[in-house]
């Protein structure tokens, strides 16, 4: 039994339906970039480096953490520096902004060990941040090599 034009078109026009709702859902794939998978993969190779304080472990990032260098760049300056006769970036951070800055590297638990120690915000300051931004490849170890470069 052959079919009629009718149901030949309907079937047709059935065919064509479903080709375009494959076309528009391939295509609505392509136009979403989704990077849960990539980011998954690049948390994985970058494990978070642990810190051992007053016999206690606290985990750090090992590579600066995007909310810190947001924070740097907020606050980063350029000074006229009279030794080397030419602006150079300098982190300022404002007063109120001081725990803030901490926080975001140490994280919360490792700042609340630090405060109950008692320890000197000296030691905080010169010996702990500076230690964990160096391992960043951070902070103005950074900004010198790259000045040392530019002059040579």
């Amino acid at each position: 039994m052959s079919k009629s034009k009718s149901e030949k078109n309907q079937e047709t026009l059935r065919k064509l339906n479903e080709a375009q709702e494959e076309m528009t859902a391939e295509q609505e794939a392509e136009l979403v970039a989704d990077y849960d998978a990539a980011l998954e993969e690049w948390m994985s190779k970058d494990k978070p480096k642990q810190i051992k304080f007053r016999g206690k472990l606290f985990t750090v990032p090992q590579k600066e953490p995007f909310a810190h260098a947001l924070f740097v760049s907020r606050h980063t300056k350029f000074v006229f520096d009279k030794k080397q006769n030419r602006k150079v970036p300098q982190l300022i951070i404002p007063d109120d902004k001081g725990e803030e800055y901490v926080r975001l590297i140490l994280g919360n638990d490792f700042l609340r060990e630090i405060e109950k120690s008692g320890a000197d915000v000296n030691f905080v300051m010169q010996k702990i941040i500076p230690d964990i931004r160096k391992m960043w490849g951070s902070g103005q170890e950074k900004k010198e090599e790259q000045g040392d470069s530019k002059n040579k």
